[in-house]
């Protein structure tokens, strides 16, 4: 479960901070234990990106990943392109739909209904009437999302949003 004090995981009682849900106190406030801003839940808020890609094979290799032991090789394209060198994939969805339909490639990614909208609302006004894959990362993966025009595809940053996790 979630500790509602300082939202670290546990089991039983909160290791960080000591909350105890059967007498639904802490042991230590936040301010003693040095927190000044409560971490969000995964996807909670949440960076999306549009994409063409050539193809769903073309998605796949980019989002492959090669891990090396040098600290300073991104995992994968995605990864370079975006300024990192890792980021937990558990973290990040992607798909690909060969329909021209907004809603049919967003729908089925974790908390569709938050963004959905905006998403496509931003689509219309930037004219990308094209794009064929989605990307969803919670935002603590991914410190300076960017638009990425590469000769053979393209990414445009939508923008952060909260979702109701």
């Amino acid at each position: 479960m979630i500790c509602p004090n300082c939202k670290s995981s546990f089991s039983s009682i909160c290791l960080r901070c000591g909350y105890d849900p059967k007498t639904k106190e802490a042991k230590f406030s936040l301010e003693e234990l040095g927190i000044n801003e409560l971490p969000t839940v995964p996807m909670e808020n949440s960076h999306v990106w549009l994409a063409l890609f050539p193809n769903e094979k073309a998605l796949d290799d980019y989002f492959e990943e090669s891990i090396k032991d040098d600290d300073v090789t991104p995992m994968n394209c995605f990864a370079k392109d975006q300024g990192e060198v890792f980021y937990d994939h558990d973290w990040v969805e992607c798909s690909f739909s060969i329909s021209a339909d907004l809603a049919t490639l967003i729908d089925g990614h974790s908390y569709c209904s938050d963004y959905k909208d905006e998403v496509i609302e931003f689509a219309k006004a930037n004219n990308i009437l094209n794009a064929n894959s989605f990307i969803l990362a919670d935002v603590n993966e991914i410190k300076k999302p960017q638009s990425v025009d590469a000769r053979k595809y393209s990414i445009w940053y939508v923008g952060k949003f909260k979702c109701s996790v």
